[in-house]
């Protein structure tokens, strides 16, 4: 959820007008959107702004439910897969050594030297209903580069690709 660029946003724009009592409102809001950073001060940001825009939905003395976990994002519980209709980060990119467990688990995403976002890749597609939306925000490298060939054939598998933007 990095410092909450997109939740606070999202949250804000989530808001279903056609419920007319707050508590309601924020109610629906805590089912539906959910924030993972692994740092703990990026985590607790993200939530204090999420917490802000829902203060004025909120009861007298009543806090909002977490929205953030400080957690790993790579360990996320399962319950959580094929469960969202959009996806939406920036994740982590940077070469990685990998467990053998890990490296098993995402070797159809890999070609040769691990990525970061390779792996939040495939996690945003398994987080995303089968008619789901995936957005990130990435390096371009994947792309083209050799260490991408996986990726690139399990983006073309798995899904049907409709916006790639190169800034």
């Amino acid at each position: 959820s990095g410092g909450a660029a997109y939740l606070a946003p999202l949250c804000r724009r989530m808001i279903n007008k056609r419920l007319k009592n707050p508590n309601d409102v924020r109610k629906d809001i805590e089912k539906r959107l959910v924030g993972i950073e692994i740092d703990p001060f990026a985590a607790w940001f993200s939530q204090f702004l999420v917490d802000c825009v829902l203060a004025d939905l909120a009861p007298s003395k009543v806090r909002p439910k977490n929205i953030v976990t400080n957690a790993n994002s790579l360990q996320c519980p399962k319950r959580l897969l094929n469960k969202f209709d959009y996806v939406i980060g920036n994740p982590p990119y940077g070469i990685i050594n990998l467990s053998n467990s890990l490296a098993e688990e995402y070797s159809d995403v890999l070609s040769g030297k691990a990525n970061l976002y390779q792996l939040f890749f495939k996690l945003g597609f398994e987080l995303a209903k089968e008619s789901g939306v995936v957005h990130f925000v990435t390096p371009t490298g994947f792309i083209s580069g050799n260490y991408f060939k996986s990726l690139r054939e399990y983006i073309e598998d798995i899904s049907s690709p409709v916006f790639f933007s190169v800034l």
